[in-house]
């Protein structure tokens, strides 16, 4: 062998070396990269979930806020267009009310308990009634008892209702609605859900949207539904 030929194997085998240890070097450099980009990705993620937490928390913060006026014993209503229906809220995200599983009018409702969402159905709010500590008289009944036959008769019932008329605790609200689970007898006009949450909270059986009386019963508070979290 000539020495250019030695001298030219020499040459090659050094470049040959030197191309493998760059490829070495490319490849450890590539994995390195690979290493920081799914450090990067982790860390990322990690921060997005730390972000979301936050957030899901300052929200479930918010609706707290809003919500914390809605406690065990309290009579909610909500609206269904042309009637409003009624139940007592017993925690847990849970009401009892007069109902079935497909309607609120049906002449086969029981009392049962069901989750708030079926109390809601797609309403956009709901209301919370407040209670005044003594019976009050409607409106729509006249100053004289004399004047008309439905005068005489509303200032009679008003005047019974008055009688029975007792506030009860929300405690004993929840407890007396629980005590009455799986009733059957709904009527429309003469038992239903009203009548049954207004009891519950006040001892007479009453359903403004039936009978000629709102013993000063009023809404307190309306509710968007979607401020409202389980309790």
């Amino acid at each position: 062998m000539s020495l250019f030929e030695d001298l030219k194997w020499k040459i090659e085998d050094t470049l040959n070396d030197i191309k493998h240890k760059v490829d070495d070097s490319t490849y450890d450099i590539k994995l390195e990269l690979e290493n920081i980009k799914d450090r990067w990705d982790i860390a990322s993620a990690d921060a997005e979930v730390q972000r979301s937490n936050e957030e899901y928390t300052k929200e479930l913060e918010n609706k707290r806020k809003n919500n914390k006026e809605i406690s065990r014993g309290m009579v909610l209503g909500v609206s269904r267009g042309f009637y409003k229906h009624y139940g007592v809220y017993i925690g847990n995200d849970e009401i009892i009310a007069y109902t079935s599983k497909d309607s609120d009018t049906s002449s086969e409702n029981t009392i049962m308990k069901t989750k708030m969402s079926h109390f809601l159905k797609d309403a956009d709010e709901f209301h919370i009634l407040r209670f005044h500590d003594e019976f009050k008289r409607g409106s729509n009944v006249s100053s004289s008892i004399a004047a008309t036959g439905i005068s005489i008769h509303l200032y009679m019932q008003e005047t019974k209702l008055k009688e029975q008329y007792k506030i009860q605790t929300k405690e004993q609200c929840a407890k007396r609605a629980e005590s009455k689970l799986a009733n059957k007898g709904y009527s429309l006009s003469k038992n239903n859900c009203e009548h049954f949450s207004i009891w519950c909270k006040t001892n007479i059986h009453l359903s403004i949207q039936t009978d000629l009386s709102h013993a000063g019963i009023e809404v307190s508070r309306v509710v968007p539904s979607n401020k409202y979290i389980p309790l």
